[in-house]
């Protein structure tokens, strides 16, 4: 998936990015129903979502960039492996 036209829109409490809230990919907008996993790595923050169109995605903030990546995730049964 192409990073470069990529815009998420963040709750932000107290730091920048606590919860997204809707991402755009190629000029489509997601909206994030739900997210069911947040993890840190040393160079990003992560979040596992789901979109109100039930679609998955991994969205990950890399804080050295100030840049967002969008991966499709897997399926929820290849999840649950």
């Amino acid at each position: 998936m192409d990073n470069s036209h990529v815009a998420v829109e963040c709750y932000a409490g107290g730091a920048y990015p606590t919860r997204p809230r809707a991402f755009t990919v190629r000029g489509a907008r997601h909206i994030v129903a739900n997210i069911s996993r947040t993890w840190r790595t040393p160079d990003a923050l992560w979040f596992r979502v789901c979109t109100e169109q039930a679609a998955l995605f991994t969205l990950a903030f890399y804080d050295d960039e100030d840049a967002w990546i969008v991966l499709p995730d897997i399926s929820p049964e290849e999840d649950q492996r």
